[in-house]
Formats: C-alpha cells, sequence, structure tokens
C-alpha cells in the first residue's frame, strides 16, 4: 500500500504575494487567478487557501472547506491525531523478546510465533489487531 498525498504547504490568498511552491502551477487570465489543479483550472477568490500536496498538486479551498479540513480542529488534525494515537498504541503491544513462546505455541493452529509484550497473549494481540481489521462478532 503506497502512502497517500498529503497536504505541504497552504497559502490564503489575500493581499500577500503567490508564495515560490506556487510557481508554474497558476497564470493570470485578465488579471484573475487561475490555479491548474488535477480537476481542472480553479478560479479561486481572496480568502481561499490553496493547498500544495505532496505528489505535487495543488487543490483549492473556499474559506469554509480550508476552516472544516485543514484548521486546527478540521478534519485532517483529526486524521493526524487519530494516526498518531494509533503509532502509540501500536508501541504500547509489540512482540515480546521471549522466544519460549515458540516452544509452547499457541491455541490458535499454530498461527503465532511470538506473545505481546504487554498482553502476554499472542501477537499480534486483539488490541492491535482491533487497530488494523474489523472485529469478528
Amino acid at each position: 500500500m503506497t502512502n497517500p498525498p498529503r497536504p505541504t504547504h497552504t497559502h490564503r490568498l489575500g493581499r500577500s504575494p503567490l508564495p515560490a511552491w506556487l510557481d508554474g502551477l497558476h497564470r493570470r487570465d485578465a488579471g484573475e487567478l487561475v490555479v491548474h489543479t488535477p480537476d481542472g483550472d480553479a478560479r479561486p477568490r481572496p480568502g481561499w487557501t490553496v493547498v500544495a500536496w505532496s505528489d505535487g498538486t495543488v487543490t483549492v479551498a473556499s474559506p469554509t472547506t480550508a476552516a472544516r479540513v485543514y484548521g486546527p480542529g478540521g478534519v485532517y488534525a483529526q486524521l493526524e491525531q487519530a494516526e498518531a494515537a494509533i503509532a502509540r498504541v501500536t508501541e504500547l503491544h509489540p512482540p515480546a523478546d521471549d522466544w519460549s513462546w515458540a516452544t509452547f505455541g499457541c491455541d490458535h493452529g499454530g498461527a503465532h510465533w511470538q506473545l505481546c509484550a504487554r498482553c502476554r497473549t499472542c501477537h499480534p494481540c486483539q488490541t492491535t489487531r482491533a487497530l488494523v481489521e474489523e472485529p469478528t462478532p
């Protein structure tokens, strides 16, 4: 699985000059800014936000969308918080460096070779599995 593109820069359109990272990705048409996006040319207005992405593309967002997606409590901030929480939980539940487990085996048909360092059950433990798969009823 490849990593999805991430925002790398944002710029709110207004009185300040356009940032250098936008060079080659815009033009002026009768004095109006035109930004080249994957969905076609966009004509953002002052107050709109231009977003640069890690894959080299740019997008534009209205003030409402920019606040709800890229703002401090926006969807993107929530995504980053969730990813950080998953990473913290994953660090708390690594496989143990206890190879005696292999001697005893597990009662899951030999599907596990180590135990969870925290839970002392088969690794990946229920906590780790809950992060990456749907729970089974």
